[in-house]
């Protein structure tokens, strides 16, 4: 009989480390993927937000050349 509960408590125990195991794999995916959409979502900002820049300073070179034939 106590065989058979230490064989019990070790499959409990195999299970339960197999478990968190589990549990710390699936936070570390989760955290790769948060990273992925995070640079995604920076590189996408950031190209928008140079691409407006240019547009604008191409806009005022234009406003200055405007002026300066004026």
């Amino acid at each position: 009989m106590d065989n058979l509960t230490n064989e019990t408590i070790n499959q409990a125990h195999k299970f339960g480390m197999l478990d968190l195991q589990f549990t710390i794999l699936k936070l570390i995916s989760a955290g790769f993927i948060i990273t992925l959409f995070a640079i995604i979502i920076m590189s996408t900002y950031f190209f928008l937000k140079t691409k407006h820049k240019k547009q604008v300073m191409e806009y005022e070179h234009e406003l200055g050349e405007g002026n300066s034939n004026n």
